[in-house]
């Protein structure tokens, strides 16, 4: 698996005890402190990233210790478009975008393809095994309630 797939998995899915040691509970509230902070634009994907960076602002936390400044510039840059595409409200723009893309003679741009590869993990479960898809289902179920709850 390509290094900036796997950085970009691990930064769209924060564990929920992360969130938790950061205290913050993001919330899709337009009042809430992290949709002001995040201008309502992505709110949780936007919060993944930032808490995923601000982890391995840790030495022993940090993967990307011997990147140059260049590659961890171009490297994030990538990070947060890739988690930015895993917010459903874009996916019907993305699939229109990638679908223009295979009809153009010069290919497909790498960010974009790695992108929809995220997005189409991200909510994949259920193709999954029914054991495991019931318990990913389970755990949206109750993100989304955390969500229209706490708004």
């Amino acid at each position: 698996m390509e290094p900036l797939l796997l950085i970009s998995l691990i930064a769209a899915d924060v564990p929920p005890q992360l969130v938790v040691l950061l205290k913050f509970t993001p919330q899709n509230d337009e009042k809430s402190e992290v949709a002001i902070l995040y201008n309502d634009r992505s709110v949780l994907e936007n919060h993944h990233v930032s808490a995923a960076y601000r982890l391995m602002q840790e030495d022993e936390m940090n993967i990307l210790v011997n990147l140059s400044k260049d590659d961890w510039r171009e490297l994030r840059t990538l990070v947060i478009e890739m988690v930015m595409s895993t917010d459903m409200s874009c996916h019907f723009q993305q699939i229109k975008t990638m679908r223009n893309a295979l009809q153009q003679p010069e290919g497909i741009d790498k960010a974009k393809a790695l992108s929809l590869m995220l997005h189409a993990a991200d909510i994949s479960h259920p193709a999954k095994g029914w054991k495991l898809h019931y318990r990913w289902t389970q755990a949206l179920m109750e993100e989304f309630f955390r969500q229209v709850h706490s708004s």
